[in-house]
């Protein structure tokens, strides 16, 4: 097999691995590049020439991997701190609750008129965590969505879980600004 058929099947393998879907290396550059060495096989180029164009190819697919490894972690990286910021915002929200029916709890002891002030107070960490729990279900369907290769639905999945994921901190900013408020009339 001449080396003009060779890089031809090259080219069809590409074509129909990017038709898969399979396009773990710019498939447009490297067929682009395969096209410029079919045509210079019709050009007698010299074996320097042929090498420095097969140089020049494997550089430009090895950019391409690096790039390709470079937006694999930069997922991992925004994944993992989505991760970490939901599960911060689960922390406090349910310590906040625990903390509040502790002190609510001793209430009942003495001063029973007192419990619907900090009653309200942790209905705002309460409604902080099913936010919070809504961003974890969001943010798996979000992936998934990605996944798929529909990025139209994940992209307004992945805003609905940053304004879901914001009102469940600004829940918690209020009830925290609430207990202070009962805690001052106490």
């Amino acid at each position: 097999m001449a080396d003009n058929e060779k890089i031809q099947v090259l080219k069809m393998l590409i074509e129909r691995e990017k038709k898969k879907g399979l396009d773990t290396i710019s498939s447009d550059n490297l067929i682009a590049v395969c096209d410029e060495l079919i045509k210079a096989q019709g050009t007698n180029l010299t074996a320097v020439e042929m090498e420095i164009l097969k140089k020049d190819l494997q550089l430009i697919i090895e950019r391409e991997k690096s790039i390709i490894a470079s937006q694999i972690e930069m997922r991992k990286s925004v994944i993992a701190l989505g991760q970490d910021a939901i599960k911060s915002s689960f922390l406090l929200q349910g310590g906040a609750s625990v903390a509040l029916l502790a002190f609510i709890g001793k209430l009942a002891d003495g001063h029973k008129e007192k419990i619907p002030v900090f009653a309200k107070c942790l209905l705002w960490f309460i409604i902080g965590a099913a936010l919070i729990a809504g961003v974890a279900i969001i943010s798996y369907m979000c992936n998934r969505c990605y996944l798929s290769q529909w990025d139209k639905a994940g992209d307004r999945l992945n805003y609905a879980a940053l304004c879901i994921g914001a009102a469940s901190y600004v829940a918690f900013i209020g009830g925290l600004y609430l207990t202070y408020l009962a805690f001052m009339c106490f």
